[in-house]
């Protein structure tokens, strides 16, 4: 099953829905090929014809690696980007949501920014290694929520930082 919808309506006007989880659940059997649905994404959004591109996001996020082809993908589209945030737009969600040109949040909705996180194993090189590797993803982050924002880094990184790592639910009003 596809975690995004995409269709254009008319000429004007685009519209791509993105519900459910961004690439791989872990905690489902389902079988997912997260490289194949993402190159599909990102041919199906080079083909809009559209001037506008509306996208509508509900989504806990996921695969941060995969947020951020999708990001770069929506950003790349040459109309104008309306994001819609309804629900819960968390983790790399919320990194998609930032790609819009106008963003709106419903007043019922949350959204969530907090640290790189992932599973590993290994020896002590093997996780300094991945340290490092998460720290380079933090920064990307911060980048682009500070550019959609205005924000300094070290604010976006405070709200990333609460929680311990895990971040902040940020209602329609503290995101604003």
């Amino acid at each position: 099953m596809k975690f995004y919808n995409l269709k254009e309506a008319n000429e004007e006007t685009a519209i791509l829905d993105i519900f459910g989880e961004i690439g791989v659940n872990f905690f489902s059997d389902e079988e997912q090929n997260t490289g194949k649905a993402i190159k599909d994404f990102v041919d199906e959004i080079k083909k809009i014809n559209s001037k506008e591109l509306v996208v509508n996001i509900n989504s806990p996020g996921g695969d941060v690696n995969d947020g951020l082809v999708i990001y770069d993908a929506i950003k790349s589209f040459p109309g104008k980007k309306i994001v819609n945030i309804t629900g819960l737009v968390a983790s790399a969600a919320s990194v998609i949501a930032m790609a819009g040109d106008q963003i709106n949040m419903s007043e019922n909705s949350l959204l969530l920014i907090h640290r790189a996180m992932t599973m590993a194993m290994g020896n002590a090189n093997d996780m300094q290694e991945v340290i490092d590797t998460l720290k380079k993803i933090d920064n990307l982050l911060i980048n682009i929520y500070k550019n959609q924002t205005g924000r300094r880094d070290h604010t976006i990184e405070n709200l990333m930082n609460e929680n311990n790592g895990h971040g902040k639910f940020l209602n329609a009003e503290e995101a604003l």
